[in-house]
């Protein structure tokens, strides 16, 4: 791997942790937001989740036309394979694998407790006689009077 190569790889997988990092204090402000039943902050943090996501399938779009033509089949055995590619690449690796796994686990936090949101929802319709489908078909303008 010439050294331009190696150099633009550290630096597409500089900008994907980044984008992760970005995702993860997104991910903690939904959390706030689902905990507080905040919807109005709730679709802002979406919707700026939605602009990091393209982003960073952008740059792995990118790192996977890079890495096409290499010899390793994984980032790990990239890393593995010379003491030049561990020096360049093992720290943002490490910090890709933490922003990721990090974003991961709160993701699953915030799945909880959407769900549990969802199910106190559709327990207290029922409990008020109302179907999510009698819900839908509702007049929104009948339903503010």
């Amino acid at each position: 791997m010439s050294e331009n190569t190696l150099a633009e790889l550290a630096g597409l997988l500089e900008r994907l942790a980044c984008l992760y990092e970005k995702l993860l204090e997104l991910e903690n402000e939904k959390t706030q937001a689902l905990t507080k039943g905040d919807v109005n902050a709730l679709t802002k943090v979406m919707n700026s989740e939605q602009a990091v996501l393209m982003e960073s399938r952008n740059a792995e779009s990118s790192r996977i036309e890079l890495c096409r033509n290499m010899e390793c089949k994984t980032f790990a055995e990239l890393v593995e394979s010379s003491k030049e590619h561990r020096e360049a690449l093992e720290p943002v690796y490490v910090r890709l694998t933490e922003a990721v796994t990090a974003v991961k686990k709160a993701n699953a936090l915030n799945m909880k407790l959407l769900e549990t949101r969802l199910y106190t929802i559709r327990y207290m319709l029922e409990k008020i006689g109302l179907s999510e489908q009698s819900c839908e078909h509702r007049d929104p303008v009948l339903m503010k009077a």
